[in-house]
């Protein structure tokens, strides 16, 4: 009983701990908004400060305005990719998963290289109920990645075993613990 409630008294600790550095980082966040606004009002063709400032919006969960901040930097430097990834993650974020699916792809269509982008077009393959599609990505990820991540594995496991495959989501847990360890989360 001791244990429990001493368990308790941490997880309401670190909850409180958290939620404190959330509302700095959200107040950091805004600040660096801020400044950053100031500078595209002194260089207003600078497709990178766009850029950047859409992707505080994203953080900040402000998805219209990192919606704006995106185009508008892709409008300004066409080759900035990378806005296509983070337009889908946004979409995603904010609960559009079908709308996420088509920039993650073409993000993915040149950047075959990035496992973070795998990974989020897997979580969206996998909202959408898509399983073998998330497990697909999800594989991509893990091949690509160089260290592996755990939380990868897991999440392959649990779209394998959604479509009904339990013995290679088995097997693919196995991979991860055989890569990187047997670790708590596995």
């Amino acid at each position: 009983m001791i244990v429990a409630r001493g368990f308790i008294l941490l997880c309401w600790v670190l909850s409180l701990a958290s939620a404190a550095s959330t509302a700095r980082a959200h107040g950091d966040l805004h600040d660096r908004i801020t400044n950053l606004t100031a500078q595209i009002k002194v260089t207003p063709t600078n497709a990178a400060l766009y850029f950047e400032r859409g992707e505080l919006h994203r953080l900040h969960r402000e998805f219209v305005d990192a919606f704006a901040d995106f185009d508008r930097a892709q409008m300004l430097d066409p080759k900035l990719t990378m806005a296509e990834f983070c337009r889908g993650r946004a979409l995603f974020e904010s609960g559009n998963s079908r709308a996420a699916l088509p920039p993650l792809t073409r993000y993915l269509a040149n950047a075959t290289n990035d496992a973070n982008a795998f990974a989020v077009r897997a979580r969206v393959h996998a909202r959408l109920g898509n399983a073998r599609s998330a497990a697909e990505d999800f594989t991509r990820a893990i091949v690509i990645a160089p260290t592996g991540s755990p939380e990868y594995y897991i999440e392959r496991a649990e779209a394998l075993a959604s479509s009904g495959a339990k013995a290679e989501a088995l097997r693919g847990l196995d991979q991860g613990i055989a890569k990187i360890g047997p670790l708590i989360t596995f």
